[in-house]
């Protein structure tokens, strides 16, 4: 689903689809934390705000991510060892890596 998130994201189309892109990104981070897929989540974030950040990249939608915050950003230690699973990603970082 990353992939197809990303590849969206990245059509000149992506504006129509932006509410359900977001809402794809919400379900696919908690099915992540559930399943113990927490690498999984943090390379997929990070590919798509590079995709986001490139010169042509979607630099709107990744706005409206920064809006969202905390809720969408990198799964961190503390959160995942909440559902005994495990991050290397500090709480700090994942606060910080959707904002800047």
């Amino acid at each position: 689903m990353g992939t197809v998130i990303r590849e969206i994201v990245g059509r000149p189309f992506a504006g129509r689809r932006k509410d359900e892109m977001i809402e794809c990104l919400r379900v696919l981070r908690a099915t992540c934390l559930k399943e113990d897929e927490i690498d999984a989540w943090n390379d997929i974030l990070k590919g798509l705000k590079s995709d986001c950040s490139s010169e042509t990249g979607n630099k709107a939608f990744w706005s409206e991510l920064k809006k969202l915050g905390r809720s969408i950003s990198l799964i961190s230690s503390p959160e995942a060892e909440e559902v005994g699973a495990i991050s290397l990603v500090p709480e700090s970082v994942a606060e910080a890596f959707v904002q800047q």
